[in-house]
């Protein structure tokens, strides 16, 4: 007997701050060996997706 997937009640979608990579944009160094790590999105703390209230909203699902 199969089991159906259950459905999605909250879907989550991606970050608009972050472009779902969970880390804002930076400009590399071009010297050799060198590379910068960015700290996580603010919006989304680092996992690249955001639930639709928090859009709805425009926090990014920080509360105040």
């Amino acid at each position: 007997m199969k089991r159906s997937k259950p459905k999605e009640v909250g879907t989550e979608v991606e970050c608009p701050a972050c472009g779902g990579t969970g880390f804002p944009k930076v400009r590399q160094p071009d010297q050799p060996g060198r590379k910068i790590y960015p700290a996580p999105c603010k919006q989304c703390f680092g996992k690249g997706r955001i639930g639709p209230i928090a859009m709805l909203r425009g926090d990014g699902g920080l509360s105040a």
